[in-house]
């Protein structure tokens, strides 16, 4: 903040070395700050950008750490798999790498005895295989994040249609509440579980809701009742 006190006035400054001081890895991104606040030139802008960089949350290892061992209560306790014969699967395929298997890496830290580790699979490719994923088997398929819910159903479709498995299960330790619900409406038969749910970002100075009602590239319609209703019961028209 040194560097920049020259340039801000006191009110700002103020601001955001309070912003700074609530959220220490802003300061892993100083510059990029630094950039995004050159650009604001009026007073709104900037108050948004503070205020949405107030909302942020970044998940660490110490507040992972208990969505994770949610995800095991869930999978022993209320729905109760025999540990035996649970895969874990991401929804990473052989041509992708992503989140899931950072997500399935750190399980895998944690995971309790009963469990046999072999059984957390590198690739949603294992699906296919008859021998391993068979009748008898549950599968609980692993995401690290679920926004739209989009990719996620993707991934779902491919594994009813490619495993003979019929017990399939999804966690993720973090998820859109709307993602979350759309999953649970399309995939009826399959039981999800997100450690935390977040809602859409829509707090007391939200005045308005702007939606694409026909999506570009994927054509997606848009649910305009549903996203009506969210939208009236935080209080707005």
């Amino acid at each position: 903040m040194k560097k920049w006190k020259q340039s801000l006035s006191k009110e700002y400054f103020y601001q955001l070395y309070e912003l700074i001081e609530n959220h220490s890895w802003i300061l892993e991104k100083e510059k990029a700050l630094e950039d995004l606040w050159a650009i604001c030139d009026d007073d709104n802008k900037k108050h948004l950008i503070i205020d949405l960089l107030n909302r942020f949350q970044i998940i660490d290892e110490k507040n992972r750490y208990p969505l994770e061992i949610d995800i095991f209560n869930q999978i022993l306790k209320i729905w109760k798999l025999p540990p035996e014969e649970v895969i874990f699967l991401p929804i990473a395929d052989t041509t992708e790498i992503d989140g899931s298997l950072w997500i399935l890496a750190s399980l895998k830290q944690r995971l309790p005895n009963v469990f046999n580790p072999k059984m957390l699979l590198n690739n949603l490719m294992h699906c296919k295989n008859f021998l391993l994923c068979n009748e008898n088997k549950h599968l609980v398929i692993v995401d690290d994040f679920i926004g739209s819910g989009s990719k996620l159903a993707r991934k779902l479709k491919y594994v009813k249609e490619n495993s003979i498995c019929p017990n399939i299960y999804c966690v993720c330790p973090l998820g859109m509440d709307t993602g979350i619900k759309n999953l649970e409406e399309k995939f009826p038969d399959i039981k999800f579980f997100v450690s935390r749910r977040f809602e859409k970002a829509i707090t007391d100075k939200t005045r308005c809701i702007f939606m694409e009602l026909l999506s570009n590239p994927a054509l997606n319609i848009l649910d305009i009742e549903k996203f009506a209703h969210l939208a009236h019961s935080h209080g707005v028209p």
